[in-house]
């Protein structure tokens, strides 16, 4: 009788087995055929986790609401509305200007142990010290934006906190880093994301190559075969590059999307009547020959320029702090482009100061009010 019932007991034990054979057989023959194709991004080594990144359809990834992690060693607090910094309101509080800082990990405050370090934080400090101006900051930076988010972000979020004032933050690598990501075609879900605690299953994906090439299905799925035109090498374009060899093809290809990332961002603005500052922080190795190595700056003076868009140059700014100190760069940098608290100081003293020139923030209820009407 025994002999009986394990009889199609081994039958179902084989045919499970079949199954799963069958299955299993070729997702591995698969992943072995695609794995020398595949770009797959590796793990650095001793680079701790952090939960303060979550993916974002639109947007990449943003900061995760209420997250309370170290990043890069330094603890961050996110706001409920996933923000560094106190929490700010939606509503306007009538008699008091607000400001919005759009860009990535410079204004975030990238290594700084007290979100008030960061620029936005000190420029409106220095505004109430100075004229007594009273000033709400809505700091937007996320580590790794670039335009073609900020803009993304003002249109969806940043609008809803009624702005009498955005504040764009511009760096170097603002034109090169996206070609990273899978979205122009690149192979990179993001720095952040790479470096962000996910479930296993997604950390397994991401290592392997069926994950690989299936992201960057869907990637076209939603963005189009072409997922950015003339884009498909600058991923090895760096910020050197775009400084040392303005003219190459490729850097003209890359300036030229960048700017239709900023041109949406400013339309944006005009179309709101918001009053908008660009604001360009410099890479440490400017500093060696400022005038042969601004290209950047220049490309964006002349953008600016043509679009009668405020600019702000930091590179002659940082220059003439430096040369007054007799030091070099490191006193007002952490690395080779997120300044220090000293280095965030010397930005906010000359943001403060073109807002005090251009009155922007001049009695902001009334323009606000217009605004809404």
């Amino acid at each position: 009788m025994s002999e009986s019932k394990s009889g199609p007991s081994r039958r179902n034990a084989r045919n499970w087995l079949l199954l799963v054979a069958a299955v299993v057989v070729p997702v591995v023959l698969l992943e072995l055929a695609l794995r020398p194709f595949a770009n797959l991004e590796p793990e650095l080594a001793g680079v701790r986790k952090t939960s303060i990144f979550v993916e974002d359809r639109d947007l990449g990834w943003r900061l995760r609401p209420n997250a309370d992690d170290l990043w890069a060693g330094t603890r961050i607090h996110v706001n409920a509305k996933g923000l560094r910094g106190p929490e700010v309101a939606y509503a306007r509080t009538p008699g008091i200007a607000r400001v919005l800082y759009l860009g990535d990990s410079v204004p975030f405050g990238y290594q700084l142990p007290r979100y008030e370090q960061s620029y936005p934080f000190v420029v409106e400090s220095i505004l109430d010290k100075l004229g007594g101006l009273d000033v709400e900051t809505v700091n937007a930076g996320v580590g790794g934006y670039s335009p073609w988010q900020s803009s993304l972000y003002l249109a969806t979020e940043g609008i809803r906190y009624s702005p009498d004032l955005v504040v764009v933050s511009f760096i170097l690598n603002d034109v090169t880093e996206k070609f990273d990501l899978i979205r122009f075609g690149g192979s990179s879900a993001g720095f952040q994301l790479a470096r962000s605690t996910r479930s296993q299953l997604s950390r397994l994906l991401s290592r392997t190559a069926i994950g690989y090439f299936g992201r960057r299905l869907v990637a076209r799925a939603r963005f189009g075969s072409d997922v950015a035109a003339g884009a498909k090498h600058l991923e090895q374009l760096r910020a050197t590059t775009i400084a040392t060899e303005p003219d190459r093809e490729d850097v003209r290809e890359a300036w030229r999307i960048t700017l239709s990332n900023l041109d949406e961002l400013f339309r944006f603005c005009a179309a709101h009547d918001i009053p908008a500052l660009l604001v360009s922080f410099p890479y440490t190795f400017q500093f060696a020959d400022p005038q042969g190595l601004s290209a950047p700056q220049r490309v964006l003076a002349a953008y600016a320029a043509e679009r009668d868009i405020a600019f702000l140059d930091l590179l002659p700014v940082y220059l003439r702090a430096i040369e007054k100190l007799g030091e070099t760069p490191d006193v007002f940098f952490l690395d080779k482009d997120h300044p220090n608290p000293r280095g965030h100081v010397v930005a906010a003293t000359a943001i403060a100061q073109r807002i005090q020139v251009e009155g922007w923030l001049d009695r902001p209820a009334q323009r606000t009010q217009a605004r809404d009407d």
